[in-house]
């Protein structure tokens, strides 16, 4: 290798994106994969099986790579020529990581370094030298373009192998690693392993379902297990969109099911290959498909042993207003929550939108609507009948979710259908106050999506004759839309669950008032200032106080708008009336509503009930770029990045504080106990599951909500949680005796 490459790498490659020892790993692997072709199908294995061994086993670069891009780099890199070669390796980095890297500087890299045929031999003994002088004439990468020189018949495998070797003990060398440990398990004989990008056993655990074999991923720094794109459904598509999920019954044998990369996200727009990525809500590699039905474990190792005691699950539900979001997407990330609550996470994808919640038509054709619910239902089905294969216990399961992931939980919880699902529930940040459409309302909104798709009304041939795409491009056209224009709040969540007196029963603040709730210990609250980032949103210039007064009385009949505004008076000494609607919408929308209904499921006997309010601004400075408006305020999804701490992810690019850290850590000392023992207070008494459930010292006891009298409520913050007696009591009082939760 030359002096002027090394420079090369060094200052574009190495600074740029690579730390330490990698560089001449990387080196190692482009000389060595990118020079040959491959006909024969066994040696491409053993050249899978090279790349597994460096990527995932010695250097562990799934923590920088994605998945999907070391898939796809050993599946079609391997076997092009090396234009295509060239051109693969600038969209794959390009797309997967390199976002800070500017193109031009990228393009220099590929032209000037990758595509180089110098060879580092300073390790290189005599006899590997002579080795290569024998072959080199014969499998040498030729830069042509499109031209190879191919492997003799009778010579390809032993030649290949003979590399392979020879790069594995130059790799140990330079890692200060016992030689042989990269080449110790390769003989002349390579097993068929069915066509997976990493494929033998040593990659991954493999876990025996219902289904035949799954093979995952270790979390080796976490001492953790991932299990990705689980089929929890058949695919609702063709005759079946609109249809409730079916259940997944197919056998993966004789192959043992790649659980190594996530399954695509439901159809939902701005998550495309051409739009930028979004690691809060769209799913890995941006893929979406109607064929989404996956969910995806992350659990403790502790799980490969038999004798181990079974885990409780946290299953989570994602927001996204019913329109966005993926169990996959980076942010909900479940190995640090796993790792942290010594419990398993599933994280799954439901259908969105007017392919989720669709109502249209009559009869036994008709969409009915609540499909995304039904799909949440089926993965939670799908946990209590598999989880157990993976250590977990079928009857410590706690949903919990965010935004409209927790309304999805609040309605499972109202719904009777689904008590034998669950046991626990946990609720940030539910919009109780933003109701659920009626049937009529519902069909309302289908006839809109109809117009925009140029569908009579209830036209469910026209419909269903819509692709995928065909379908979101109407959605998108929708724009702003009142099915009911008495309910102006709907403008947030256009799409979601419909009453329909069987999966959803009524509204849910009315069905908690009524007592119509399952009584389970449940967690809920909110963040201090949720409606910042709507109201900022919806208003993207300051307001006069004639425009707020205004939003008042549309939002109100006139004699309760009179009362709003006595009780919210309008300042006299701003020209900006945003902060005074945020603050009015934080308490009618979220916090009161959440008052509301956790007392109403104290008056009805359920008292293992908890109530927090999430109050720390972040230091990160870039969580809301999108939303200048949310800097320095404690917006909706403040909370999220310390639930998940997935701001230790490197393509999440997020810090946080030590003060932070501990912070975040009791938020996972609280959800962990919930998950365990139903209690956020008590950890598990089993030795085997309390190993990482140590009370930080920064966490504070929480007490039931009607414990001590006074309705406590667990402030969380820094440096230190602490509890706050009444919160909000005045101003929730004056929303209860107002009665407005379903406007």
């Amino acid at each position: 290798m030359t002096e002027e490459w090394k420079d090369h790498l060094n200052e574009i490659f190495l600074k740029e994106f690579l730390r330490a020892p990698f560089k001449e790993m990387f080196i190692e692997i482009i000389n060595e994969m990118l020079m040959t072709t491959v006909e024969d199908d066994s040696v491409a294995e053993e050249r899978e099986n090279l790349l597994k061994k460096i990527f995932l086993k010695e250097y562990k670069l799934l923590r920088v790579f994605s998945k999907g891009m070391l898939n796809e780099i050993v599946n079609e890199m391997v076997i092009s020529t090396d234009e295509e070669r060239n051109n693969l390796l600038k969209r794959i980095f390009l797309k997967e990581f390199l976002k800070k890297l500017s193109k031009e500087r990228f393009n220099e890299f590929v032209d000037k370094v990758l595509l180089s045929t110098d060879e580092d031999k300073e390790h290189t003994s005599p006899s590997e030298k002579a080795t290569e002088e024998e072959t080199t004439h014969t499998y040498m990468y030729n830069p042509v373009p499109g031209k190879h020189k191919k492997y003799r018949d009778d010579e390809k495998h032993s030649t290949t192998l003979q590399r392979m070797k020879r790069l594995g003990r130059r790799l140990c060398r330079k890692l200060g690693l016992k030689e042989g440990l990269l080449t110790s398990s390769w003989n002349d004989h390579p097993r068929k392993v069915g066509g997976l990008a990493f494929p033998i056993e040593e990659d991954g655990p493999v876990v025996r379902t219902q289904y035949s074999d799954v093979r995952g991923l270790y979390v080796e720094d976490l001492e953790g297990v991932i299990f990705f794109g689980l089929p929890y459904g058949e695919p609702p598509v063709g005759e079946f969109r609109w249809k409730p999920p079916r259940q997944y019954n197919r056998s993966w044998a004789p192959k043992v099911r790649d659980g190594t990369v996530p399954g695509p996200g439901c159809y939902q727009s701005r998550c495309g290959p051409n739009d930028g990525d979004d690691v809060f809500q769209c799913p890995r590699d941006r893929k979406v498909s109607e064929d989404c039905l996956y969910l995806n474990i992350f659990a403790p190792r502790t799980i490969l042993n038999s004798a181990a005691a079974k885990l409780p699950i946290l299953f989570w539900i994602h927001g996204g207003e019913n329109e966005q979001g993926s169990g996959s997407a980076y942010f909900y990330d479940g190995r640090f929550l796993s790792n942290k609550t010594n419990a398993i996470v599933v994280t799954t994808n439901y259908r969105l939108a007017a392919f989720g919640y669709l109502v249209a038509g009559q009869g036994e054709d008709a969409a009915t609507g609540n499909y995304g619910l039904l799909d949440q239902a089926a993965g939670l089905r799908w946990v209590k009948e598999n989880i157990g294969s993976f250590g977990g216990d079928k009857n410590r399961v706690t949903v919990f979710g965010q935004s409209t992931g927790s309304d999805a939980t609040s309605t499972l919880l109202i719904s009777p259908k689904f008590a034998d699902l669950f046991h626990h529930a946990i609720m940030l940040s539910v919009p109780l106050t933003i109701p659920h459409k009626s049937r009529w309302e519902a069909l309302r909104l289908g006839d809109h999506l109809a117009d925009k798709l140029g569908c009579s009304h209830g036209d469910m041939k026209c419909l269903r004759s819509k692709n995928s795409s065909a379908l979101q491009a109407g959605l998108d056209r929708m724009g702003t839309f009142f099915s009911n224009p008495y309910r102006p709040l709907e403008v947030s969540v256009k799409w979601g669950p419909v009453v329909d007196g069987d999966i959803v029963p009524g509204p849910t603040v009315d069905s908690f008032a009524k007592g119509h709730f399952q009584s389970k210990p449940f967690i809920i609250g909110t963040t201090s200032e949720e409606a910042v980032l709507y109201i900022y949103s919806l208003y993207n210039k300051p307001v006069t106080s004639l425009v707020t007064l205004y939003a008042i009385y549309a939002a109100f009949v006139h004699l309760k708008a009179v009362e709003v505004s006595i009780e919210y008076p309008t300042e006299t000494n701003t020209s900006d009336y945003r902060p005074h609607m945020s603050k009015l919408t934080t308490d009618w929308v979220f916090k009161c509503s959440t008052r509301n209904v956790i007392r109403s499921a104290v008056r009805k006997g359920n008292t293992n009930v908890w109530l927090y309010v999430f109050d720390h601004v972040w230091s990160f400075p870039h969580l809301w770029d999108y939303q200048k408006n949310c800097n320095g305020h404690v917006c909706h999804a403040e909370d999220l990045p310390f639930v998940f701490q997935t701001t230790r992810l490197p393509v999440t690019n997020m810090t946080m504080t030590a003060e932070e850290q501990k912070m975040a850590d009791a938020i996972a000392y609280y959800y962990g106990n919930f998950a365990h023992t139903g209690d956020p207070n008590q950890p598990s008494r089993d030795a085997a599951e309390t190993t990482r459930m140590t009370m930080p010292g920064t966490a504070t006891t929480w007490p039931k909500y009607n414990q001590e009298g006074n309705f406590p409520c667990l402030n969380i913050s820094t440096p230190s949680t602490s509890l706050i007696h009444d919160y909000r009591k005045d101003k929730c009082d004056f929303w209860d005796r107002m009665d407005v939760y379903n406007l």
